[in-house]
């Protein structure tokens, strides 16, 4: 257990003194060496560090496996004459633990602070990997999108979800093996999915809110395999509204979707549909549509023998 240290309050700093929280001593970018890490690894802590966690060490462990580590950033910091670490202890650990060879040519950002009171530990320490500054996944999923020339023309919002959609309905209705997390944005790179994302482009506008979630594209991308000229005809309808006054699939599913997300989905008992949920009830209009019969409601309950899929 760390031992509990002293503060000195703020309001009792001499009159004049610096505000200056902490002062950056040396920086340096130095090889990675195992050495270094253990040294690093096993250094004193200090006590504004945040707690180890297994999990972070695996995800390292998994990108130092994959050939993906860039370099480190690890600091160390000063206060009254004993240095500590302040970042590293994830990464510095993993290395340190790597049965196998060591990786050849990592680097190390090496940044070592000095500060005068616990406070600056504590404002130093918030610097590093800033909520603020951190990718999103909507970043990474442009990033992902804009090399892609062929998709320019499709917005970041409606090709991310399309991505999301995709990699559901391929894991949850095919369990068929897909990247989870950011991992998902990769499809961009499938050539076969590419005319899926450039006609979600066109189709997704501002009046089509009610499609924009990721079981419903899920079921758009499963129809469009199954008949993509098919798909085509009948999403289009459902993001103008289906058949005015009509009892077409098109025109009760749109209404349904956009029941969800309205004021009044709590009264129907809407607001807390599963993905399941929203993917049976498009599968239910989407076979209506098929076999040409009408129907004046929607059936979006999972049945014993699980999910629906298109024909």
């Amino acid at each position: 257990m760390k031992a509990a240290r002293e503060t000195t309050p703020a309001s009792a700093a001499p009159a004049g003194a610096s505000k200056k929280l902490f002062r950056l001593v040396r920086s340096s970018t130095v090889p990675c060496t195992r050495e270094l890490a253990q040294e690093i690894s096993t250094m004193k802590p200090s006590l504004v560090e945040r707690e180890f966690n297994p999990r972070r060490e695996k995800y390292l462990a998994g990108k130092s496996e994959d050939g993906l580590l860039i370099p480190f950033n690890w600091s160390i910091v000063t206060l009254n004459g004993v240095k500590e670490r302040i970042n590293g202890q994830h990464s510095s650990t993993m290395l340190a633990k790597l049965n196998g060879s060591f990786p050849d040519g990592l680097f190390v950002h090496l940044d070592e602070y000095e500060v005068d009171a616990v406070e600056g530990e504590v404002a130093l320490f918030r610097q590093f990997d800033a909520r603020e500054s951190a990718r999103s996944a909507r970043d990474v999923a442009g990033a992902s999108k804009n090399v892609i020339p062929e998709l320019d023309h499709v917005p970041l919002d409606v090709a991310k979800l399309a991505a999301e959609g995709i990699a559901w309905q391929r894991d949850v209705i095919e369990r068929a093996p897909v990247g989870t997390g950011d991992a998902r944005y990769e499809l961009f790179t499938y050539l076969n999915m590419r005319p899926f994302f450039v006609w979600c482009g066109v189709l997704f506008t501002e009046k089509t809110t009610e499609l924009m979630r990721v079981p419903v594209l899920a079921a758009m991308y499963a129809t469009f395999n199954v008949d993509e000229v098919a798909a085509r005809a009948f999403w289009h309808e459902v993001a103008q509204g289906g058949t005015e006054g009509s009892d077409s699939p098109s025109t009760v599913l749109d209404e349904w979707l956009t029941k969800t997300k309205s004021k009044d989905a709590e009264k129907e008992g809407l607001d807390k549909l599963k993905p399941g949920e929203f993917w049976q009830a498009c599968i239910y209009a989407w076979t209506a549509h098929r076999r040409g019969i009408s129907i004046n409601s929607i059936k979006y309950g999972v049945t014993k023998k699980g999910l629906s899929t298109p024909v």
